[in-house]
């Protein structure tokens, strides 16, 4: 488990997030623990941190999961593991809803919260090629914590996950 004292602080985080000559910034994505974490030459974001949506990182835990508790159960969500975003622009409670499923699954393992699917729905009507994977999970037929999940754009993505 990560403690919170190990992430940088909000401070170091603005610094850490700057985009550099390539308009990109100097990070990875890193296998911590019991997490996938982005990390930097300054150390690690903290995946609740409010300065990397705009370095183009957005991060949520699952909303809605105890109504959805099967699918979260069955579906995959360990670290590193894609999910699906699915846009419910016909959703009577918010025109901005976006639904999380597993990579397999069939059913809606919950919802990304409000502010954020605004966000990413804006994101999404602009044409925007979004990556979504499971930063913090458990493996299928398992009920652990919330599953955090991390979405940001196709090209940042692979630049994050370059060897």
């Amino acid at each position: 488990m990560v403690t919170r004292a190990e992430y940088m602080d909000p401070d170091a985080e603005a610094g850490a997030l700057q985009p550099g000559k390539d308009g990109l910034i100097d990070a990875k994505l890193e296998h911590v623990r019991d997490r996938l974490l982005v990390a930097t030459p300054r150390g690690w974001v903290n995946p609740k941190s409010r300065t990397a949506g705009r370095a183009g990182l957005h991060s949520f835990q699952i909303r809605g999961t105890s109504h959805y508790e099967a699918a979260l159960k069955t579906g995959r969500f360990t670290p590193g593991a894609p999910v699906r975003l699915v846009s419910e622009p016909e959703n009577p409670h918010d025109p901005y809803a976006i639904a999380v499923y597993a990579e397999e699954g069939r059913e809606r393992s919950g919802y990304v919260p409000a502010a954020v699917a605004k966000r990413l729905t804006r994101l999404m009507d602009s044409g925007a090629e979004l990556v979504a994977v499971s930063v913090r999970g458990a493996e299928p037929g398992t009920m652990g914590t919330v599953p955090q999940i991390l979405v940001c754009e196709r090209s940042l993505f692979a630049h994050l996950t370059r060897d």
